[in-house]
């Protein structure tokens, strides 16, 4: 006996390799907890932004696998997160900018009971909008400090009534509603995004684009000084690689007094400089006058320059002397004190 495949099944698997084949970002997000309403809100939000396919997981993974095949490579490996209530989602945007939009029509809705929290739920210190009577005694076993005063029920203390992940019971579901926390968030949730081979997670999708932007400039200029550390030509680098090593070249020709165009004027004004110092340690009569005049200048700086370094010593001398007499008298003075 040959099993038969339904007709309906074969058409689905290949829209969805249609869809996949014709969009650059697939994604795999959650349903559960989406009311009917809610799920045809999204869908009218997300008209001409992206499309989503609700289908059987064993199709889905088919059309994945088929996918793969066929030349998308690695994104079978969204399998690996169809769990539970998923759909498929086809798009253009890039991952993070998915994940923001679906963030961004995210709403809040009150608990129920059985309601899985999806974080600490915290009841601030203060006045409460609950009406006096047993439920201060439900709040206490519940963990939460509470009182009455002047008529209404005051939380003493800042506390956690459900925590995340808590599985929540009818009466904790009744006072989260009561005091307007609306702790269930209702949307899509992407759960992963394909982006040309590579398989973005729940945990880098939910990076700011900010904090993104900033760790792609931070790991560039760190890129950068390595690669001029070690002399890694690029297309960043190289102006910065080539100024450095015709500063380095400059210099290295100045100290071996190699003659180049670049070079003459600084070897020219090194090698007067020297001759000045040298014929200023000539007697007069050795001199011509251009020479002469050209020397008594640095002579006059180098004159004046002991001047002030002997008058220099002069003081400091006088200060030595002032202080040893100072310390003679407060001697004396302690002798016939």
């Amino acid at each position: 006996m040959t099993l038969r495949v339904a007709e309906w099944k074969i058409r689905e698997v290949e829209k969805i390799k249609e869809l996949i084949k014709s969009h650059r970002v697939i994604g795999v997000a959650r349903l559960s907890g989406i009311p009917a309403r809610k799920m045809q809100e999204i869908r009218r939000e997300l008209r001409g932004k992206a499309k989503i396919r609700v289908s059987r997981k064993t199709l889905m993974r088919l059309a994945l696998r088929e996918c793969e095949k066929n030349g998308k490579s690695g994104i079978s490996k969204l399998e690996n997160f169809l769990d539970g209530e998923c759909s498929l989602i086809f798009t253009e945007m890039n991952p993070l900018e998915l994940n923001s939009y679906l963030e961004s029509k995210k709403s809040r809705a009150p608990a129920k009971p059985g309601s899985i929290m999806p974080a600490d739920v915290i009841i601030p210190e203060g006045e409460t909008n609950l009406p006096p009577g047993p439920v201060v005694t439900d709040l206490k076993v519940m963990g939460v400090p509470a009182d009455i005063k002047r008529g209404k029920v005051i939380i003493t203390k800042e506390s956690i009534l459900a925590k995340k992940g808590e599985k929540i019971s009818e009466k904790k579901a009744e006072i989260i509603n009561a005091l307007d926390l609306s702790p269930i968030v209702v949307g899509l949730e992407l759960l992963a995004a394909y982006d040309d081979g590579v398989i973005f997670t729940k945990e880098v999708l939910g990076l700011r684009k900010e904090d993104f932007l900033e760790d792609l400039r931070t790991a560039f200029s760190r890129a950068l000084n390595l690669s001029i550390g070690i002399c890694y030509p690029t297309e960043h680098n190289i102006g910065h690689l080539l100024s450095s090593a015709f500063v380095k070249a400059k210099a290295l020709a100045i100290e071996a007094g190699i003659i180049t165009p670049e070079v003459i004027k600084e070897l020219v004004a090194s090698a007067y400089i020297k001759m000045l110092s040298l014929a200023s340690k000539l007697p007069k009569d050795a001199l011509d006058k251009e020479l002469e005049e050209a020397t008594s200048g640095i002579t006059k700086k180098v004159d004046k320059k002991r001047k002030i370094e002997r008058k220099e010593e002069e003081e400091e001398k006088e200060e030595e002397e002032e202080k040893e007499e100072e310390e003679a008298m407060e001697g004396l003075a302690a002798l016939f004190g």
